[in-house]
């Protein structure tokens, strides 16, 4: 019975350990790529919830903030109109993604902690800067970000 559980043990731990879920999935969109960033719209920022390639059906969790540029009235009018609501945003990465998104994953919910939200796209003991996202077009969800 000991050698059994001690088996199972060592057959199931290098399972475990090869798993690495933090991880971001390979074939994320690169700099230069289109994409369509959902999330929640705050000034000139974007919390993305979901990031996808503009030309593929593949979906990413996502973690990421996104600084948007584009052209000014099409800006503008985004976030005159659009502010803290859940929006879809076409557009292309002038960036490149970061390779681990800070926190962990839990469920649908990423749990940071000492993580600044409006400290400048940077984590505490970072350097590292918020991706930005070439607004090319947009739509609204109607739904108000809590």
């Amino acid at each position: 019975m000991r050698y059994a559980l001690v088996l199972s043990v060592v057959l199931t731990v290098p399972g475990v350990a090869a798993q690495k879920p933090d991880e971001p999935r390979a074939g994320l969109p690169k700099k230069g790529d289109a994409v369509v960033v959902k999330g929640c719209l705050r000034g000139p920022r974007l919390e993305a919830t979901q990031i996808s390639a503009a030309a593929a059906d593949d979906a990413y969790p996502s973690g990421w903030t996104f600084r948007l540029q584009g052209k000014k009235d099409l800006l503008k009018d985004l976030r005159a109109r659009h502010d803290n609501m859940l929006v879809d945003v076409t557009g292309v990465l002038k960036s490149e993604l970061p390779e681990a998104v800070p926190g962990k994953q839990v469920g649908r919910t990423r749990i940071t902690i000492g993580v600044d939200p409006y400290g400048g796209g940077r984590t505490p003991g970072s350097d590292q800067v918020m991706p930005v996202l070439d607004v090319r077009s947009f739509e609204s969800s109607g739904v108000t970000c809590k």
